[in-house]
């Protein structure tokens, strides 16, 4: 494993230990001096060790994080990623030698035959460009073509059933021309056992091919063209339940007396008796939305005037015990592994479940010799599409089905220019431009059990049809399990008729230039300063509309407006209804006939209209940036150089792909306003190094000291209710010590090192996403909702836009004589006028003497449904994957045994001090510190022929959970803290084959 990589012009060194550099035919990557931080797999070592993607490369390069999620890709260096948006550029670049691969899916994709990865931490600007803000990974492919090469290298993994065979062949074919062909295949059933369906996943299926064909016309003229096509598919995932914890009994609820000196009590919910006073931190926690999670009484109604009055339906259950219990009261048996909780690398799923990959690459490197000056020119184009198919309730409960898919097409051409090396100024100079175009969809389907009529018609307002023998058929538990809440009066008919759909559309070009140089002032001391210019042009649209559930189909204006079948206008309107007050999605479609919406929802405003360039509010973004580095590097002596460096780095604004509301709702509809664009994200570093060559050959160290601000972050944040918004929500910095390194014990034994002590803070982050169980910080006003006469709910005082904070006393200020109360909109079944709740202590306006009641700190408003959501404040905090110390440390021994070959085994310490793995930073699901152990043993010929090697992964059989989330249906709707968590495999012991002909 190279760990290092040499800048251009140091000094050589007289050192019994050879350096190893992994070199590539492409622009971008070659390593200056003013690059420290730089990590290096060889090909050797991805392929001893078994690296089969980016992943695999993040277990063993410290600071580096890529992790699966429910719907996309997480890729972070240094504590930055991008998070999950399909509008989103990276913030840690990928590129395949040279060519930006801007599409966080991407990563997911196996490697083929590659001559190594370099992974650069920090911000990469200059060379790297947009993508790089945080760092990048440059995957090289092993295309040479000089010399003749055959070989198979065949893995298998028992446990796993996992098979890979790679075939190579190439070499010159004539004086000017030669060829390299690769074959890659793969299948595996994966390390997760899925107890529903019976069968292993997550299953793998890759096909992989690339094809090289080199031209050398004149020793100054070289022409290389790289034709690359792929299928990657699986079945099922890796993902697990791993927490489920009961919904916590609100058995009381805080109310205000009439006399303003009296204390705050609290009473029983059903029995209205006073209880103990309400002094715990639990009656204050986060709740999910539209949740009764404090009961919401009027205590001075009488028990039938209020159907909340009465213990709540979740109360005391997990999320699988509700589920179970909807099943068992029926008759119906629990289905199989539902109540299977803990990480056991077993999950339950009923939907289907797959992801279907398919790329192309065709790369153009032409390279042209002045002299000492070197001309290259990279003409790529790339594309790449995946359909997916997600059991988005991550349970056997078929409640929710998401099918999403995305396709890209990429146009990439760069040209640059390298000075000759030994002159006083050294210049690199190149030029970009990049034509992309992105299609991105998703279905989201509620999975509903069509009913039988009863006497010929079928009432799916019936709460309790599972009461009536004659109309149970089969299992329906969506309608059973929400049937019980308040949203349960607009399920059944709403979201039997219609369902959402989503499409995004964008289009993008990027045209770069940068300018490099090295001065050599003497022989001792360098400075390099660099400069890059960008200018680019998106233009993207947003279309959500909802359709008829079974068909597809948009309704028309004579759907909305049929009086002849006024059920199907009810169902629309309930359905539309229950989409946007509950669950926060909201229609904003060019595809409906005009005045549609209106129809459908009198006194809403017009949604009938998709966001896009078309709207003078979301014209076509034209950004630029123009940002500097600069390098100060000095010889001490033979062994030791210094460094220090300064550079800024950008990323720019965008769109964002996945927010269900429109950024113009009016607020008060129980509604989370949402985003379509955000602004340049920007760092600044400071770093320090050093390279020091260890005295009589002993070994290298490299090591990095950095400092880094981040402002403007953009960051992809839970809206409240069940969607994801995109803005500039943040500040924070990282600082830290990176090393790499090898110490050579003997000839024969050495050890290279990766280590990393980091701290990720939050300067300023007030909407992160509060956990359950955690008192939020903040609401969020929108700046219509500033605008509109929403603070008319409260006294008139008007409200500011942005964060706005919640104050909690122990007590609360009322007007005298009388409690204080405002108007709401009960929804709750049964009850449809418009009533009055009494305010209870819990959160305050600090623009007004008016306090309102929370029920959780969730919404300004009687019953905690209808408003605003609810954030916690980051500051100070970490930040998610973010571990404050890792290493890697590999142990190679190598020894001839006489007459049979060379017996090679290999140890690799993989050691990581622990992470939060979910958004909320829940402290339940943090990772633990672990120590995982992979190793080889392996015996080849004394020329390399055949190699014959036994390998375990994660031999401590260590259970690491990569990234986890809120289980989407308990937390959001019954309110209970449980959690489903992606795994990395268990422990695995394979067999490697390989034979080579030279």
């Amino acid at each position: 494993m190279a760990l290092l990589l040499v800048a251009p012009g140091a000094n050589a060194q007289d050192n019994a230990m050879e350096e190893v550099v992994v070199e590539g035919d492409q622009s971008g990557t070659q390593i200056l001096d003013d690059l420290v931080s730089v990590s290096a797999l060889d090909a050797e070592k991805l392929a001893d060790a078994g690296i089969e993607n980016v992943e695999d490369v993040a277990a063993y390069v410290p600071n580096l994080v890529l992790t699966q999620t429910e719907t996309g890709t997480n890729i972070f260096i240094r504590g930055i990623g991008a998070g999950v948006n399909q509008g989103f550029d990276q913030s840690v670049g990928l590129f395949s030698d040279g060519v930006p691969l801007p599409r966080s899916n991407m990563a997911r994709a196996p490697f083929l035959d590659l001559a190594g990865v370099q992974v650069k931490r920090g911000p990469q600007y200059i060379l790297d460009g947009n993508y790089a803000i945080a760092g990048s990974v440059h995957m090289i492919s092993n295309l040479a073509v000089d010399e003749f090469k055959a070989g198979v290298d065949i893995n298998y993994i028992p446990s796993q059933g996992d098979r890979t065979a790679l075939l190579t062949i190439g070499g010159p074919i004539s004086e000017h021309f030669s060829a390299n062909a690769v074959f890659q295949r793969k299948k595996a059933n994966g390390y997760t056992y899925n107890v529903y369906k019976n069968q292993d996943e997550m299953q793998k299926d890759d096909t992989l091919g690339r094809l090289v064909i080199g031209f050398r016309p004149s020793e100054n003229v070289s022409f290389k063209l790289k034709a690359e096509l792929g299928e990657f598919n699986t079945v099922g995932r890796s993902v697990e339940t791993i927490l489920d914890l009961p919904t916590p009994n609100p058995g009381v609820t805080g109310r205000l007396r009439f006399d303003p000196n009296e204390p705050l009590v609290t009473r029983d919910a059903r029995t209205k008796q006073p209880a103990e006073p309400w002094v715990t931190e639990a009656d204050r926690i986060y709740a999910p939305q539209f949740i009764d999670y404090d009961i919401s009484v009027n205590q001075e109604s009488n028990v039938s005037d209020n159907p909340t009055r009465r213990d709540f339906y979740y109360a005391g259950k997990t999320y699988v015990d509700a589920l179970a219990h909807v099943y068992n009261r029926n008759q119906f048996p629990t289905p199989a592994g539902l109540k299977d909780i803990e990480l056991d690398y077993q999950r339950a799923t009923d939907a289907p479940e797959f992801s279907e990959n398919k790329s192309s690459n065709f790369t153009l490197v032409s390279n042209f010799y002045a002299g000492e000056h070197k001309f290259t020119s990279t003409s790529s184009f790339i594309t790449y599409e995946f359909d997916e198919s997600i059991d988005t309730d991550f349970t056997p409960v078929p409640f929710l089905l998401t099918e999403q898919y995305e396709e890209y097409d990429q146009f990439f051409q760069s040209i640059t220019y390298e000075s000759p090396a030994d002159a006083f100024i050294q210049w690199q100079a190149g030029m970009w431009y990049a034509q992309t175009d992105l299609t991105y969809g998703d279905d989201i389907f509620l999975i509903l059990t069509e009913r039988e009529f009863i006497n010929e018609t079928l009432n799916p307002i019936n709460f309790e049809f599972y009461e009536d023998q004659a109309a149970r058929t089969k299992p329906d538990p969506i309608r059973a399990y929400i049937g019980y809440r308040s949203a349960g009066g607009f399920l059944p008919v709403g979201a039997s008729t219609i369902r959402p759909t989503r499409r995004f559309d964008q289009e993008g070009d990027l045209f770069a230039s940068y300018l490099q140089a090295k001065v050599n002032f003497t022989d001792l001391t360098r400075a390099t300063l660099g400069m890059r210019y960008t200018y680019s042009k998106k233009t993207a649209t947003r279309d959500q509309a909802f359709v008829f559930r079974n068909t597809g189909e948009l309704f028309t204006r004579q759907d909305v407006t049929n009086e002849v079948d006024p059920n199907q206008n009810l169902a629309i309107r309930q359905g539309i209804l229950f989409l946007s007050n509950f669950l926060g999605i909201q229609g904003h479609s060019c595809r409906y006939e005009p005045d549609v919406y209106p129809e459908v929802t009198p006194g809403f405003p017009s949604f009938d209209d998709c966001i896009g360039p078309h709207d003078p509010e979301f014209p076509p973004r034209r950004e630029e940036a123009l940002y500097p580095s600069f390098t100060l590097e000095h010889d001490v002596n033979t062994d030791l150089t210094l460094m220090g460096a300064f550079r800024v780095a950008g990323k720019l604004g965008g769109y964002d792909a996945r927010s269900v509301a429109r950024p113009d709702v009016v607020a008060g509809r129980g509604i989370p306003f949402g985003t379509f664009e955000f602004e340049d994200e920007i760092a600044q570093t400071f770093e320090i190094g050093a390279r020091w060559y260890l005295p009589n050959g002993l070994g290298q160290l490299f090591a990095t000291a950095f400092y880094t601000d981040f402002t403007d972050l953009q960051v992809s944040r839970f809206d409240g209710k069940t969607g994801f918004v995109v803005d500039n929500a943040g500040k924070a910095n990282t600082k830290g010590i990176e090393m790499e390194g090898m110490l050579l014990f003997t000839d024969k034994f050495n050890m290279t090192y990766s280590l990393a002590w980091i701290d990720f803070t939050f300067k300023d982050f007030p909407l992160g996403a509060c956990h359950l169980g955690r008192r939020p910080d903040f609401y969020q006003v929108s700046e219509d909702a500033a605008r509109t006469a929403f603070s008319t709910l409260l006294d008139g005082s008007p409200i500011p836009a942005g964060p706005l904070p919640i104050v909690y006393n122990a007590y609360a200020r009322i007007r005298p004589g009388s409690e204080s109360s405002i108007p709401f909109n009960n929804v709750q079944s049964g009850i449809n006028a418009e009533q009055f709740a009494t305010l209870n202590i819990g959160a305050a306006n600090p623009y007004s003497d008016q306090y309102v009641e929370s029920f959780g700190a969730n919404a300004w408003n009687a019953n905690g449904k209808l408003l605003l959501p609810a954030f916690c404040d980051f500051k100070g905090q970490t930040n998610q994957f973010v571990a404050e110390w890792q290493g890697t440390f590999s142990f190679n021994y190598e020894n001839e045994i006489r007459g049979l070959g060379v017996f090679r085994p290999t140890l690799d310490l993989l050691y990581n001090s622990g992470y939060h793995t979910s958004t909320s930073q829940d402290p339940l699901v943090a990772q633990d510190k672990f120590l995982q152990l992979n190793g080889r043993l392996e015996l080849a010929s004394f020329e390399d022929t055949w190699t014959v090697a036994v390998t375990g992964e994660n031999i401590t059989n260590e259970k690491i959970v990569s990234y986890s989330n809120d289980t989407p249906i308990g937390s959001r709707l019954q309110g209970a803290r449980g959690f489903i968590g992606f795994t990395r495999p268990p422990r695995s012991i394979g067999v490697n084959l390989r034979y080579n002909l030279r």
